[in-house]
């Protein structure tokens, strides 16, 4: 059982109880809820810890769909910008081994709100629920003219 606390004016007071214990020791996709706008911030933070070689984060992915703006101005040239459209705001996806220093380490990211939990335990998604979120962020062309 893990207590996040803090103290106010002296007190000590407890957020939430979060219960690690029983969880696998198996890499899992975890969901990550940030704060407005800062899912890039996020998920940048989190790259930077992969490629430190953590051993306990291996990868992450961030819920946005790359488009191809392609548009033609007056004489005929065509002009390619690359925008991203929010498929799920306020969230990035985590593939971590969950543990004390896992949660401290993904928490203390600026940004980071929490980790989705259901009654205290950190809620972990199938492979199947990962493919369908991101067979929604494939890239699609758009065609001004």
């Amino acid at each position: 059982m893990y207590k996040r606390s803090c103290f106010i004016l002296g007190k000590k007071f407890t957020y939430f109880d979060v219960n690690l214990d029983g969880l696998d020791k198996q890499y899992n996709w975890y969901t990550l809820v940030t704060q407005t706008n800062y899912e890039l911030k996020v998920s940048n933070s989190l790259r930077q810890i992969i490629n430190n070689n953590n051993e306990f984060i291996k990868d992450s992915f961030l819920p946005f769909q790359q488009y191809k703006e392609i548009s033609t101005n007056k004489k005929n040239e065509q002009k390619i910008k690359y925008k991203y459209n929010k498929i799920m705001t306020d969230y990035v996806f985590v593939q971590c081994k969950m543990n004390v220093t896992t949660w401290n380490n993904l928490l203390n990211i600026t940004g980071v709100k929490y980790i989705l939990c259901i009654s205290g335990t950190p809620v972990s998604l199938s492979s199947n629920e990962l493919k369908n979120i991101q067979n929604k962020c494939i890239e699609k062309i758009i065609n001004n003219y």
